[in-house]
């Protein structure tokens, strides 16, 4: 503690604290966190193109700077070449979007979706994972975000689930997408990269892909840790951010050492085993707010041999 203590007065630290002082005062001025980082950013971008400016004046007139002004302009049409192909999926999608919005398909899509799952919580999300993810098989994500966000998301809202939420999740299947087999755009170039062999590659990336599957779904099991629905700092409120944030966490390195086979150590069966089980524990108290089966997984884990193992290896 001591140690952990003075960390936070050396230079590391105090950037640190300095952005923990900020997000205490933004929230206690009663901002939202969505409307804190809007604004955020648009300031930010503000002042860095007005810096820009400023940057690219001075090094017309100064001989020294010359240089890095040329730097700066080959760097914007580098940047403006990249975005190209992602601003035109983007502008389709927004057509596709359009269309949709104003002749009532996604309406209809939405509410096709809610029947087929038969007000199913859990269905109505495996029905959206799996349009997510083929759509982003061959589209760039911002471009299935916008797809989904107008056709989708509606579904997700009109069973009760939080807006901010509901687009979290999309968004999130959207990045995972490339990572899925057949297509796996992103894992295959990593393969050729690495000369390696596609198929396998492919298939490693999508079970790796599988630990992010848990987070996306804590979006929609615990909103609580987007923060959002926090209006007053109360223990409640904030004992539900923690419970939510530690639980997730933990799933997430629990299916990291079921999938891989390592998590401390190389993991036998017997000890995926009682981590498979430990995890299990962990999801139903995501969906469940169960303190009790939080702890059961908390020390069902904690007694693993290899966890123990790690821990006297460190002492």
């Amino acid at each position: 503690m001591a140690a952990l203590f003075i960390e936070w007065f050396t230079r590391a630290g105090i950037r640190k604290l300095f952005g923990v002082i900020f997000t205490v005062i933004i929230f206690g001025l009663g901002f939202t966190l969505a409307s804190s980082g809007l604004d955020i950013f648009s300031i930010l971008v503000v002042v860095g193109a007005i810096s820009l400016f400023i940057t690219m004046g001075i090094g017309l007139v100064l001989k020294g700077a010359r240089e890095m002004t040329s730097i700066i302009v080959r760097s914007l049409a580098s940047s403006f070449k990249s975005v190209t192909p992602v601003a035109i999926a983007c502008a389709l999608a927004g057509v596709i979007a359009g269309v949709l919005a104003y002749t009532g398909l996604a309406l209809t899509l939405s509410q096709f979706l809610v029947e087929i799952s038969g007000g199913n919580i859990v269905i109505l999300l495996i029905l959206v994972v799996g349009i997510t993810i083929l759509l982003g098989m061959g589209m760039p994500t911002p471009a299935v975000y916008v797809l989904c966000a107008t056709s989708v998301a509606p579904a997700l809202v009109e069973m009760g689930i939080p807006p901010i939420a509901a687009h979290f999740f999309i968004f999130y299947f959207g990045i995972l997408a490339p990572l899925t087999p057949p297509v796996a755009i992103t894992a295959y170039a990593g393969a050729a990269v690495a000369k390696a062999d596609f198929w396998k590659t492919g298939i490693e990336a999508f079970r790796m892909a599988l630990i992010g599957w848990f987070i996306a779904f804590s979006f929609i099991s615990r909103p609580e840790m987007l923060i959002l629905p926090i209006e007053s700092l109360d223990l409640s409120a904030i004992s539900n951010v923690v419970f939510g944030v530690f639980a997730s966490v933990l799933a997430a390195l629990l299916s990291g050492g079921v999938i891989s086979g390592y998590l401390f150590g190389h993991l036998n069966a017997m000890q995926r085993v009682s981590f498979a089980i430990a995890l299990i524990l962990l999801l139903i108290s995501l969906f469940y707010t169960e303190y009790l089966i939080l702890v059961s997984a908390l020390i069902l884990a904690l007694l693993n041999p290899v966890t123990l193992k790690s821990f006297r290896g460190n002492k």
